[in-house]
């Protein structure tokens, strides 16, 4: 309705099907960053131009906002040039689970959501 009344349109509807994802892949557009070895301009013109190209405006549906877009990229570029850092046997990552799956008829409620290691929820998966 917000939409609507903004834009006295209806808003673009898409499906997953119809998206491009590699469009949307900020560790794909950091690794051509990185391996077009670009300086700071270069680095900041490219961005500028894929948050301003496409009729589409996925990147901005995706991520609604330019600043969480370039964290993203920065982000995936921190991960290429100190990939020690982000190493997962180095850190300690923690997931929300929930206990009985969503596909399952779960809900994203406080008695159903538990946290757990991002190798324990991997070997979970969809089962309660």
């Amino acid at each position: 309705m917000k939409y609507y009344a903004q834009y006295e349109s209806i808003p673009q509807f898409y499906t997953f099907d119809e998206i491009d994802r590699s469009k949307l892949d900020a560790g794909r557009i950091a690794q051509h960053i990185w391996d077009e070895d670009m300086g700071e301009r270069k680095k900041t013109e490219y961005m500028d131009s894929l948050w301003e190209s496409g009729d589409d405006n996925m990147l901005r549906l995706f991520f609604g906002r330019k600043l969480y877009f370039l964290n993203q990229i920065n982000i995936e570029l921190m991960k290429l040039s100190h990939p020690d850092i982000y190493d997962d046997e180095n850190n300690i990552l923690f997931q929300v689970d929930h206990i009985i799956p969503m596909n399952a008829g779960g809900k994203s409620t406080l008695d159903n959501l538990q946290i757990l290691c991002r190798q324990c929820n991997g070997q979970k998966g969809d089962k309660s």
